[in-house]
């Protein structure tokens, strides 16, 4: 599990973002992960499972209308016309199990669906988890309620902790830079 984050300049190293990059298969956005030990950086599904594997194409590339936002908060698959993107400063993790340290960073800051939108701007991240720990129990079999809320707390966590506090833009207005 991914517990802990580091956001901005970390000891001599600036954490620098990357270009916003889709996946050519489902045109859903992906999060490019690179370890802190020198291997090779990869891009992500933010969602996931998924029942194939990532194939990056920068964002430039694709046709902005046919793109398909999922919100990084209850992963519920959404519309360029009801989404919202939170801009979040570059930010490190590392796994608690195996202390290893990823630069996890599509540069772009989270995207929210219109009822996570309205719970942050609101000030609840306690409904905010709730909303999404109880969507993740309904769309997987076996999910308990119980088990995903405090990670899905902690996921969380790392956005207030990342976001920059400007203005959340709507999708349809979004531009990556």
């Amino acid at each position: 599990m991914l517990w802990w984050l580091r956001c901005g300049a970390i000891g001599r190293r600036n954490l620098r973002c990357v270009e916003q990059h889709i996946c050519a298969t489902c045109r859903q956005p992906l999060s490019h992960v690179q370890p802190s030990d020198g291997a090779p950086g990869f891009w992500k599904h933010g969602v996931e499972p998924v029942d194939h594997p990532a194939a990056p194409v920068p964002r430039r590339e694709m046709d902005e209308e046919h793109l398909k936002p999922v919100c990084d908060f209850c992963t519920t698959p959404g519309n360029r016309e009801t989404s919202w993107v939170y801009p979040t400063q570059p930010f490190e993790v590392q796994d608690e199990d195996t202390g290893q340290v990823f630069n996890i960073d599509d540069g772009q800051g989270w995207g929210a669906c219109a009822a996570c939108h309205k719970l942050i701007q609101t000030g609840n991240p306690d409904a905010l988890a709730a909303r999404s720990a109880t969507l993740r129990e309904k769309r997987n079999p076996g999910v308990r309620f119980e088990k995903v809320l405090e990670p899905t707390r902690a996921a969380h966590e790392t956005f207030f902790l990342a976001y920059t506090g400007a203005p959340p833009v709507p999708a349809t207005e979004y531009r990556p830079t």
